[in-house]
């Protein structure tokens, strides 16, 4: 009997094994899952992040551009504005003296 109860216990320590065993490999069949899953997020996560990046800088260039060009635009308005001004200074004193040589005709 000691012999059958001996025999039962090693029997019964093995099927623990095995169950042990079974549990550790569907246990690691799962989180090698979820490691391949993560992964896959990862370089998922990875190109957005290139991407990102990379449109950022487009972003940034094109900041740059355009604060270039609304710099020159600005010159470019100011310049505008001087030869305006000169335009007109020019016209008034054309003005005056046609009005001066009229006068003078008149006077004539």
């Amino acid at each position: 009997m000691m012999e059958n109860q001996g025999a039962l216990s090693l029997d019964q320590k093995i099927q623990k094994l095995i169950n042990n065993y079974t549990d550790i490999k569907v246990k690691y069949s799962e989180l090698k899952s979820q490691f391949s899953d993560l992964k896959n997020e990862n370089t998922e996560l990875k190109q957005k992040l290139s991407h990102n990046s990379d449109e950022s800088l487009k972003f940034a260039d094109n900041y740059t551009k355009l604060k270039e060009d609304y710099e020159e635009l600005k010159k470019e308005n100011e310049m505008l504005k001087l030869q305006l001004s000169e335009l007109e200074k020019n016209s008034k004193e054309a003005s005056l003296k046609i009005d001066n040589i009229l006068d003078q005709i008149n006077d004539l």
